[in-house]
């Protein structure tokens, strides 16, 4: 017996009072196989966190290799990527941060 119909899935990542936010910072979720993706949202931080930017990449086998769903998406940009696969096994989240904040940003 199977579930048909849609849910949402939310990670919510709570920086307050630590040192984030942190370059090279990788969030991955692994995915059932019985799950079919079809969005996937970049997210909100928290405003404090000026000049952070984060790739979104997406797995079809497993995390063996990854590809982004487009370019690096800017700090609150909150924006929704339609799955271009239906087997998506994993997301990831790679966040950089450029301490300085000034342009050009250098994300090291």
């Amino acid at each position: 017996m199977g579930i048909d119909g849609t849910a949402r899935f939310i990670l919510d990542l709570d920086t307050n009072g630590t040192n984030y936010p942190s370059n090279a910072l990788t969030l991955i979720d692994n995915l059932p196989p019985e799950l079919q993706v079809t969005e996937v949202t970049s997210g909100r931080w928290s405003s404090a966190f000026d000049h952070v930017q984060a790739f979104v990449e997406y797995s079809t086998n497993n995390g063996s290799s990854y590809t982004a769903f487009g370019a690096a998406v800017d700090y609150n940009s909150n924006i929704t990527f339609t799955a271009p696969a239906a087997n998506i096994t994993n997301v990831r989240w790679r966040f950089q941060y450029d301490p300085d904040g000034i342009a050009p940003f250098t994300y090291v």
